[in-house]
């Protein structure tokens, strides 16, 4: 997107904080002033009381008209399946459930012991069949008191206890007595027949294991070539499966070299963190080799990787990218973006990268997107590789940004590690944000910088609106707990947080900051206080913080409380007074804050007529007013610029119709930037669907969408029609909210049209997709039938494995609506392509499309077909499956049924990865609205409530969703019904003139 001169971005803004004349309220104080106001206002009403001589007349209240506008979001995204929860006001009828959660164990190792270095032996017996593989492995520790036992972790191994040996540097033989295997703990507890005292030793043990089929620790994973079977063996060891691959002391702070050997079939090849020093033959196995690997730097068991496959590479200097045979083509935009990216956080963060070398492979079976592991980084296909002329414009973004993440984390996490899973915020919060720099450094052209707002800041805070929110830095247990908090409040929020800190340190002042942090903490653990401590002496030093303020005193509010504030704006006409109030954001019946929550709040704003960003401090304090603005009564006063912050805002009345003013303004609405447009959309919606503003503000407000052509405030007015049709689908006023929704896409649908051209920025296609993808599914006749016959086109050329006439941006939509449309032929047509096409994104379009059929028995088999092993569906893609359908409102009750009927299957065929098993949860029940509904599955949980301790918070979070989604039905249904009412007379009065 381009901006007039006029708008006031703040991406090049330089704002300080500092003290301004103003009123800071405390606690105590307002608390009085209350207390006096209350007063004053009981004495006079007794007075009035007394002294009038007859009662006031009835009030006649008079509605305002209301014109035409829309409601809060939730996502529904062509380019993801991710279900987005959203939560509003309104009382619902409780029906108590609780899921019991994993119990608290301590799971810390002791550290009387810690490891120094590894030398480990691993044989995957990946041909044979069966599935195997054993190891032995030498682990030098250091110990640093007396102690009677060793302890470290171990998981789903078979260990020989006789082989077992420990001894100290001089060669003496301790004896073991015994082990012992917590289970609950994961602990292998090795008992020498006498106590070993303070020094080093050296630990022997030999072990078997399992190549699960799960995805996690060493496990197998295949691709066929024509009608072979190809079997590989990969790693996934974050965040606590390395020790599922050998016994390890498996905790992020504890960091010791290693040096990998692994053995392989002579016509395969292998890959580890380092780079290979030898090949050599094993004894006794004649068709096997050794790879033996170079000693790595000190790092963390959960980075340490390796596979062994019969990959092909693609190289360039001291980076390769690995991909299975055939799919070189797709690798090349890797290999060209990733050594970019790489030199430029080299750049960034002042420090070289401390490896001799980079691999990148994509994996066919892959849980999660990608993982980081130092020098050897693994993906999902679909995050690594790109095919020209097949993959669409979204999923090379995707693949940029993957890699951008992945390559961040070399630093922020690798080189210096979180010293426990409390803070992997740290690791994944600044990767999330880092992956927009890195981006926006090698594809400028793509404004990914103004896409984070929509993405990252408003995507999270719907999840932070809830109860069952978590705080960013979170004390966590047992491994089911340290994989919940792998979720968007660690990711986006960790991003969003970041990124206002460095607006209000300033970039140069946050990136020396971070350097000095990774500096001085290089091969070691850390925690959040430590890069609080670096940024704040930064600060100091270039005088961006004041003396008596730290970036800890800031920073601990918004990481160690739950949820965001909402700070109200109002402002005094008649003098220079603007008050600013904070709370805690919160929905429900119940506003009350128990904690009383407040945070250090950065406050940044322009008016009308004066365009300079101003800026000042929210403390921890209710409330500040500002005596001196110099505002005309007329100008309207914008908060949060660029929304850089992470707070919604609320203004007065008055202020509210101001914007709204400028932005119903043909050309004027551009006086704002597109971020800020679409911060007022999503602001003044939300703040509707919880009560704390008007819907005829908030509707009123969105009447300028009518002339908006740029993305971004469109990615976020998408957001809460989707929410709004979703709700609406099944009830018979649908064809109110169609008429407004069709007539507010009408001039945006012809600006953008059918046709893709390839000089089309990236923003451009992406409007476009999102456009047609509403436009069709409200049945736009011209969007359908140019979907269809497009379709059509495809499905009777006679050469349709080889030739696509669809454009790689449109799939989503052509295949979709074609399915929709069509019927079985269609839909075995295109589930042919899904199974002989040879490229990961193409594979996820059809699936994702295979879902928008309108025959249930198609959708119900769909279901069964994506947790069937042969079926043709990969495990990892069994999400999508489930989403699609559950996105389409024929199979919402089908995905419903199917979470009751079948959760033992899915336990059974998903349940060891739990982020699949949430996924799968989540895409089953956000969707309902009634209280029926919502009692039925109380009901359910509580009736199985051992079942779903695996998936306690996502149940727990789902159900807080419907909740909401019941709330607003019951609070706003008829509101927005007679508002759609009112807008259909009027558009049908204004086509009759």
């Amino acid at each position: 997107m381009t901006h007039d001169r006029d708008n006031f971005s703040m991406m090049d803004a330089v704002t300080s904080f500092g003290k301004k004349n103003h009123l800071s309220l405390s606690k105590s104080l307002a608390f009085v002033l209350a207390l006096l106001f209350i007063g004053c206002l009981v004495g006079t009403g007794l007075l009035v009381y007394h002294l009038s001589s007859c009662t006031s007349p009835s009030t006649k209240v008079v509605e305002q008209v209301e014109i035409c506008g829309q409601m809060p979001y939730e996502n529904f995204s062509t380019t993801t399946t991710e279900v987005r929860e959203y939560s509003t006001t309104t009382t619902v009828d409780p029906v108590t459930t609780t899921v019991p959660k994993e119990k608290i164990v301590d799971i810390r190792l002791p550290r009387s012991i810690l490891p120094d270095a590894y030398d480990v032996k691993l044989i995957p017996f990946i041909l044979e069949g069966n599935f195997t593989f054993k190891g032995e492995i030498t682990i030098r520790v250091n110990v640093t008191e007396a102690v009677s036992n060793i302890t470290l972790h171990s998981d789903e191994l078979e260990i020989n206890q006789k082989s077992i040996t420990v001894n100290d540097l001089q060669n003496n033989t301790f004896a073991v007595e015994k082990i012992e295997n917590d289970t609950e703990r994961q602990f292998l507890i090795i008992f020498p027949k006498e106590k070993l005292q303070a020094g080093q030793y050296d630990i022997y043990i030999e072990f078997k294991g399992i190549l699960n089929d799960q995805m996690q620790g060493f496990y197998r994973s295949s691709y066929n070539v024509e009608t072979e079977v190809r079997w590989i063996a990969a790693t996934q060891f974050q965040a606590t499966d390395a020790r599922r691959a050998f016994p390890c002391f498996d905790e992020p702070a504890m960091k010791a070299k290693f040096k990998i050997s692994l053995a392989r079939f002579k016509n395969m090849s292998s890959i580890s963190n380092m780079p290979k020093v030898l090949s050599k033959p094993v004894d006794g196995l004649e068709d096997y080799e050794w790879d033996v690997y170079q000693e790595s730097i000190p790092m963390s068991t959960y980075l340490v990787a390796f596979v062994v496959s019969d990959f092909v590479s693609l190289k360039s200097g001291n980076f390769s990218v690995w991909v299975r045979q055939g799919a070189q083509p797709q690798a090349r935009y890797s290999l060209e973006i990733g050594p970019k990216v790489l030199k430029f956080y080299e750049d960034f963060f002042q420090i070289k990268f401390p490896l001799p070398k980079v691999d990148m492979i994509a994996l066919p079976d892959f849980a999660a997107g990608a993982m980081e592991n130092w020098g050897l980084v693994t993906y999902r296909e679909t995050a690594m590789l790109y095919e020209e002329g097949v993959s669409s414009r979204s999923s090379l973004q995707r693949v940029t940004s993957v890699i951008a993440h992945e390559l961040a984390h070399q630093w922020f996490g690798n080189l210096v590690t979180p010293r426990w899973w409390t803070d992997i915020w740290l690791n994944e919060g600044f990767a999330s944000y880092m992956e927009y720099i890195g981006t926006d450094a090698v594809q400028p052209d793509w404004k990914v910088m103004d896409q984070f707002v929509v993405l990252e800041l408003q995507n999270v805070f719907s999840l932070d609106v809830l109860k069952s929110s978590h705080p960013v830095s979170i004390k966590v247990n047992n491994p089911v707990e340290i994989n919940d908090i792998f979720d968007r409040i660690s990711y986006s929020k960790g991003a969003t947080i970041i990124r206002m800190m460095e607006y209000f340190l300033t970039s140069e002042v946050f990136r020396r900051g971070l350097t000095n942090y990774l500096t001085s903490r290089m091969y070691s653990s850390a925690e959040q206080d430590d890069l609080w401590h670096a940024l704040t002496e930064q600060a100091h030093k270039d005088g961006t913080l004041k003396k008596e303020l730290a970036v800890k005193q800031i920073m601990d509010t918004w990481t160690l409380q739950t949820g965001f504030p909402l700070v109200t704006v109002t402002r005094s006409y008649d003098s220079k007074f603007i008050s600013f109030k904070q709370e805690r954001f919160l929905i429900g019946s119940n506003r009350t804050d128990p904690e009383s929550s407040l945070w250090w709040i950065p406050l940044t704003y322009v008016s009308k007529d004066d365009r300079e960003i101003k800026s000042e401090w929210l403390p921890v304090e209710p409330e500040i007013v500002l005596t001196d603005a110099k505002l005309d009564k007329n100008e309207w006063l914008l908060v949060n610029i660029d929304q850089r912050g992470y707070y919604r805002v609320n203004y007065d009345n008055k202020n509210w119709q101001l914007l709204t003013q400028q932005l119903l303004d043909k050309n004027g609405f551009k006086n704002f930037s597109s971020t800020n447009r679409a911060q007022l959309l999503d602001d003044s919606l939300n703040l509707a669907a919880a009560g704390f503003l008007d819907y005829d503000i908030a509707l009123n407000l969105t009447r300028y969408l009518t002339n908006e052509r740029d993305c971004v405030p469109w990615m976020t007015a998408f957001i809460g029609l989707d929410y709004i049709q979703e709700m609406f689908m099944k009830t018979a006023d649908f064809d109110k909210l169609k008429l407004y929704l069709s007539s507010l896409l009408k001039e945006v649908y012809a600006h953008v049209g059918f046709e893709d051209s390839p000089k089309d920025s990236q923003l451009t296609v992406y409007n476009r997709m999102e456009v047609l993808w509403r436009a069709c599914l409200l049945g736009n006749i011209d969007c359908i039938r140019n979907a269809v016959t497009y379709f059509h086109n495809w499905r009777t050329a006679p050469n349709s494995d080889q030739y696509n006439p669809i454009s790689p941006n449109q799939k989503n939509v052509v295949y979709c609506v074609a399915i929709r449309a069509g019927g079985q032929e269609e839909w075995e047509f295109a589930w042919e392509r899904y199974q002989r096409t040879n490229v990961g994104s193409e594979k996820e379009t059809i699936l994702s499309a295979l879902g928008c059929s309108r025959d249930t028995w198609i959708l119900s088999r769909y279901l069964y077909w994506a947790i069937t092993e042969g079926s043709g569906i990969r495990k990892q893609d069994a999400p999508r499956v489930f989403a699609a359908v559950a996105n389409n409102i024929i199979g919402q009750d089908l995905t419903y049924k199917f979470f009751k009927n079948n959760w033992a299957l899915l336990k059974k065929s998903v349940g060891s990865s739990l982020s699949l098993l949430n996924s799968i949860v989540k895409a089953c029940i956000s969707h309902i609205n009634t209280q029926e509904e919502l009692n039925d599955l109380k009901t359910f949980v509580r009736e199985n409530v051992g079942e779903f301790s695996v998936v306690a918070k996502t149940i727990e979070q789902s159900i807080e969703q419907v909740e909401g989604n019941v709330r607003w039905m019951n609070s706003n249904y008829d509101k927005i019904v007679r508002w759609l009412a009112r807008y259909q007379r009027s558009h049908d009065s204004a086509n009759n003139r």
